[in-house]
């Protein structure tokens, strides 16, 4: 009886577990051949980690392929040494480290470590190496205000970096990243070399080396002038290009934390001024487009002319009675001139010129211009009516509010027959068609896109007669410092009354703006000055002497040769010495 209950119960053991067995097997096959895929991808996903898209950006270059912004492959890591060999070795190799547990002074963590460097202390006690992408901008503060930063998560914060956040993003590349067994990264197949290939570089109008040579001028008249700030900007007059835009003071976006927030935005895409003068030619020109005054008139000037309590005042012509032209109200820039040029302007044909010129609705521009800013700040046409000193105000460029960039890109009407262009720093690649591909070499700049026609603004005749008028500003006026002999100029300078919040107005701001060449030009150039310190009062020795310099420059890196031999025209004149007699 005990053998039969032995026999049972081996018989029972060796088919259960010969059943165990085959259902083991059978378990195995289907996972192997069946479920291996799932099982695979559920492994996949839990030994790695797919960073988010916005940590690879495209790379940003010049209009000549230099790199200007850059995505460099960076670690971070620990390191396990004693405290002396830490400094020294971090010294050495110039890397920041930090202390990660203060209790134990042995453990230590280096962060954003170049792969030159971690390539040759890869064999050192370093561990836990985290590999991951650091937006990089070799030219340091050059191009800070138009590139602006990215943030350690890799997300634009300012300038073009921020307003084109989404383009320079992309979007079509998986970039895994593996992880250890506490989930932390290791860099692991993180570098794609597609990020850095040249269908995905993000092409700037800008000119590398006119850009060092504006910075350069810059610089120096920071120092001399000892402003609030000052920017310049050179751009095409025919397509919109920026071939140059620097601002100071400036910043490095590499270390943008150690800057204040207000220097990290470009004031002269984003802040409102009032032009002053330089509005003057605005004026002269839709006076002139609607009839209102003919090219032969003539203004009477007795130096000054009152509204009530308020009084215009001239700032070069002298203080008695005199019959001047339009071209002498212009380059003398006589007050008492200009507003009586603008009364002969109905209100509301001068009112309708200014939003043709789209002045007045906030973020109007944003489909002209490729910059996130506001574009005017104008008041209604009611106001304009209750107030007619208001009105008046605007014949000197007071009373109105827009940002440089908006002031350029009307400015740059009456240098290209009228039309108002699109400044901007961009290549517009998507919106490029294969025709225009046939007649430019390379990108197609955003103004040419079809799709965004030129709008036309002034009449060739008027742009014709105000640009000899801003010729002769520069041979005998208030912009006679920018002349030099064997090329042709014309610009209007700007001596402008800011206001202060609550305080009225108590300081100024000096620009000049410039076409050269005079005769069908190709560069305008424009400079401002903020809040310049005394004796450094007037547009005509603080932003004309930068203006000069810049106009130099260009000649210089374009191999530009000099016109016929010029000189002044009106040499022995009774005008002439009594612009000079003041």
């Amino acid at each position: 009886m005990q053998l039969m209950n032995s026999t049972i119960i081996h018989s029972l053991t060796n088919f259960f577990g010969f059943s165990g067995l085959i259902v083991f097997a059978s378990r195995l096959y289907i996972l192997q051949c069946f479920q291996h895929p799932h099982l695979l991808q559920i492994v996949n996903s839990q030994q790695q980690i797919q960073f988010s898209n916005k940590d690879t950006r495209r790379l940003i270059k010049d209009r000549e392929g230099n790199c200007i912004a850059i995505q460099e492959l960076v670690y971070d890591c620990h390191i396990d040494k004693n405290l002396e060999i830490d400094k020294l070795s971090a010294k050495y190799f110039g890397i920041p480290f930090y202390k990660e547990n203060m209790k134990n002074e042995k453990s230590f963590f280096f962060k954003n470590i170049p792969t030159f460097i971690f390539e040759q202390v890869i064999n050192s006690t370093l561990y836990n190496p985290i590999q991951q992408l650091k937006r990089v901008y070799p030219y340091r503060s050059l191009y800070s205000s138009v590139t602006g930063y990215v943030n350690k998560e890799n997300q634009g914060q300012a300038g073009l970096e921020m307003s084109f956040d989404k383009r320079l993003v992309i979007n079509s590349t998986f970039l895994p990243c593996w992880v250890d067994g506490q989930g932390l990264p290791t860099g692991k197949d993180l570098y794609h070399p597609f990020i850095f290939s040249k269908k995905n570089s993000f092409f700037l109008t800008l000119n590398t080396r006119l850009q060092e040579k504006l910075y350069q001028i810059l610089k120096k008249g920071f120092n001399t002038f000892s402003p609030n700030r000052l920017g310049s900007i050179v751009m095409d007059v025919k397509t919109g290009e920026i071939q140059a835009w620097v601002e100071f003071p400036s910043y490095d976006p590499n270390k943008y934390s150690e800057y204040s927030l207000e220097n990290l935005t470009s004031w002269m895409a984003t802040k409102y001024y009032e032009p002053g003068s330089t509005w003057k030619p605005i004026n002269l020109a839709i006076a002139l487009d609607t009839g209102c005054i003919n090219k032969d008139k003539l203004i009477l000037d007795n130096g000054k002319i009152s509204f009530g309590e308020h009084t215009f005042k001239n700032a070069f012509v002298a203080n008695k009675q005199q019959i001047l032209n339009l071209t002498d109200v212009l380059r003398f820039s006589s007050n008492v001139g200009m507003v009586k040029i603008l009364q002969k302007i109905p209100l509301l044909i001068y009112y309708d010129w200014l939003l043709n010129l789209d002045l007045g609705f906030k973020n109007s521009t944003n489909s002209y211009i490729s910059y996130p800013f506001t574009t005017a700040d104008l008041n209604s046409i009611e106001c304009l009516f209750k107030s007619h000193l208001d009105f008046i105000s605007h014949s000197i460029g007071q009373g109105i509010g827009l940002t440089v960039l908006k002031l350029i890109q009307i400015v740059t009407s009456l240098g290209n027959n009228g039309f108002l262009i699109t400044p901007t720093p961009v290549y517009n690649l998507s919106l490029c068609q294969k025709s225009l591909d046939k007649i430019f070499i390379g990108p197609v700049p955003y103004s040419l896109n079809p799709n965004k026609p030129r709008k036309k603004i002034f009449s060739n005749k008027t742009t014709n007669q105000i640009c000899n008028m801003l010729e002769k500003t520069i041979l005998l006026g208030t912009g006679h410092n920018a002349f030099f002999q064997g090329f042709s100029l014309g610009g209007k300078t700007g001596t402008a009354q800011q206001a202060v919040k609550n305080l009225g107005y108590q300081e100024i701001a000096t620009s000049f703006f410039c076409f050269y060449p005079a005769k069908n030009p190709k560069y305008i150039i424009y400079v401002i000055i903020d809040k310049p310190k005394s004796p450094y009062n007037f547009a005509s020795n603080t932003a004309v002497e930068l203006g000069k310099a810049i106009v130099q420059e260009i000649i210089g890196l374009n191999n530009d040769l000099p016109t016929k031999p010029r000189t002044f025209l009106f040499k022995n004149s009774k005008v002439k010495k009594r612009f000079f007699n003041l």
